[in-house]
């Protein structure tokens, strides 16, 4: 009975250890880290599901469609004019053709330099479409 006991101790412990990132995963982000250094203003999306687009004053600087596990860095220095600047960033989900999508994601951190400044972490299941997320910043260039 007492080693009963202890498989299932065991069994529940494996269950709700947290994966690690693995070693070409944590190589990654120390690169993405030593380029940060460079840009005075960055993005850095972990997590995209279906599709985002950024935009900076209102213009569109980018599009990126869903993360399949590698991050998206996007430099933002040379889309930012002097003073201040309004970046926004929405997340659209859906395929864009008859294909429904029940769920969303986005996880994206602004830095400044290597120094997270603002992030947001947002998902759900409730097959919204469409502009499911839209957050704007202000940055002063």
């Amino acid at each position: 009975m007492y080693t009963l006991r202890i498989v299932i101790l065991l069994l529940f412990l494996s269950a709700c250890s947290v994966p690690q990132p693995g070693e070409d995963q944590m190589a990654d982000n120390v690169k993405l880290a030593e380029q940060r250094e460079n840009y005075e203003y960055s993005l850095l999306f972990s997590s995209i599901d279906n599709r985002v687009k950024v935009y900076v004053n209102d213009e569109e600087v980018a599009q990126l469609d869903a993360t399949k596990g590698e991050p998206e860095q996007l430099e933002l220095d040379r889309f930012l004019s002097k003073g201040k600047n309004d970046l926004r960033i929405e997340l659209f989900n859906g395929t864009g053709n008859l294909n429904f999508d029940k769920k969303w994601e986005i996880y994206v951190e602004l830095f400044n330099r290597e120094e997270p400044i603002e992030f947001a972490n947002e998902k759900s299941a409730n097959g919204e479409q469409g502009l499911v997320f839209e957050r704007t910043y202000t940055i002063d260039f």
